[in-house]
């Protein structure tokens, strides 16, 4: 898989299962402090959170008050893996709810990228809602990683509110190196794409004029759903409908009232 079609499951996945012993400098640390929690009991949590997740998932429901306050002091030790404290602060939230607005606050501003989304799949445990507010602003984050993750979860959210934030990041020139497209480009048309509106057309169509196979396919298809055209076969080459839709562009698309 190149890493132009990765998304959150993808990239920030394998880079946080692939390097399970990385050991990051010092976080940001919310407020929240329970110095009455034993070492013992947040070793035997970590321990805990290094099980396979399908193992992980059976016991969740089975852990203490004290094992659910070690996930917070957790996800903020500096000396414990990447993998551990992504699933400490996530899994935080999902047992603690809106206690934890304070946590995924201090980590969507942490220096670290992989609790920057980590922070995103916690705020989406206490709602989409919640997932959705914060990843609003991690669509301009530095990483591109995060900004891929933020992607994900605005498409959970279905709100054409949202369609100006993907095109945006279509265009923003941060989403391109050498002047080729980054995968987030890609995601964020393919979420467009799903429901195609009408007044996207020009838009999609400027796109048919870059050098990028995925980008043209990708609306060509969104066009044929906006305009109920469809010009040639499945059978075609992407050049050959590319050609087509231009041409019908600069012929009468321009003026046409959709």
């Amino acid at each position: 898989m190149g890493m132009k079609t990765l998304g959150l499951a993808g990239a920030t996945y394998l880079l946080m299962i692939g390097h399970p012993t990385f050991v990051f400098s010092s976080p940001s640390v919310p407020a929240f402090s329970n110095n009455s929690l034993s070492e013992k009991i947040i070793k035997e949590t970590e321990t805990t959170l290094r099980l396979p997740k399908s193992e992980l998932e059976k016991i969740t429901n089975k852990l203490t008050a004290n094992q659910k306050l070690a996930l917070r002091k957790i996800a903020f030790r500096s000396d414990s893996d990447l993998q551990v404290r992504w699933r400490a602060l996530v899994l935080a939230a999902r047992l603690l709810g809106s206690e934890m607005k304070e946590d995924i606050a201090s980590a969507s501003k942490s220096s670290e990228w992989f609790m920057r989304s980590a922070s995103m799949m916690a705020a989406n445990e206490i709602s989409l809602a919640e997932g959705a507010t914060l990843a609003r602003r991690m669509v301009n984050d530095k990483a591109l990683v995060v900004r891929s993750a933020a992607v994900d979860i605005l498409g959970q959210t279905g709100e054409l509110s949202d369609r100006t934030l993907l095109w945006n990041i279509i265009r923003d020139p941060i989403n391109k190196r050498k002047g080729q497209s980054l995968w987030i480009r890609s995601q964020a048309l393919q979420l467009l794409a799903r429901t195609p509106q009408k007044k996207e057309i020009s838009g999609f169509i400027s796109l048919l004029k870059e050098n990028d196979l995925e980008l043209q396919a990708i609306s060509i298809n969104a066009l044929e759903k906006a305009s109920a055209f469809q010009f040639g076969s499945s059978q075609d080459s992407i050049e050959n409908h590319r050609k087509r839709w231009m041409s019908w562009w600069e012929l009468s698309g321009k003026t046409k009232s959709f």
